[in-house]
């Protein structure tokens, strides 16, 4: 992969700043992992093992996959089915949504598939904002008493976010 220069206007993103510190950091990795065209493989275990790898006994599957749930609803990232040449016949990737903006695209060979079928709805039906998660920790001890999911919120994210409300 080629190196990449990140605008420092990132860090004044308002969106970025409206998901949670670990999602926040999460795009600034997935950046740094996407080829060319803003492309990259969206096995979660994949994503965990390259993006974390001192951190794969800490950081869970479900962190990342809540993770990427909240940049999909921010539509910084978004995930595709496309045709691959292994067995099951489609695979998932993802894309950084605003990569020709930012990134200039070399004449390179492309490493991922063009988009077939897009699948963030999935990812947005389990979509919780951050005021909410904060109102349930408030209110219910970090139960969603519709659906009985614990929240894992920090004592470090609760405040970090508590600001920005």
């Amino acid at each position: 992969m080629p190196n990449r220069i990140i605008k420092e206007s990132i860090n004044e993103s308002r969106s970025l700043a409206s998901v949670s510190l670990f999602a926040n950091d999460l795009f600034k990795r997935l950046i740094t992992y996407a080829d060319d065209y803003g492309r990259f493989n969206a096995d979660l275990n994949i994503i965990r093992a390259r993006l974390y790898p001192f951190d794969v006994d800490s950081i869970t599957l479900e962190d990342i996959e809540e993770w990427v749930t909240e940049l999909i609803a921010i539509s910084k990232v978004g995930f595709y089915k496309a045709k691959a040449d292994i067995h099951p016949p489609y695979k998932i990737f993802g894309y950084l949504t605003g990569w020709a903006g930012h990134q200039r695209v070399r004449n390179s060979r492309k490493k991922y598939p063009e988009p077939e079928e897009d699948i963030n709805d999935w990812y947005l039906q389990r979509f919780v904002p951050m005021e909410m998660k904060i109102a349930i920790a408030e209110r219910d001890s970090l139960r969603c008493q519709d659906c009985q999911k614990d929240f894992r919120l920090d004592g470090f994210s609760i405040k970090a976010n508590l600001r920005m409300i």
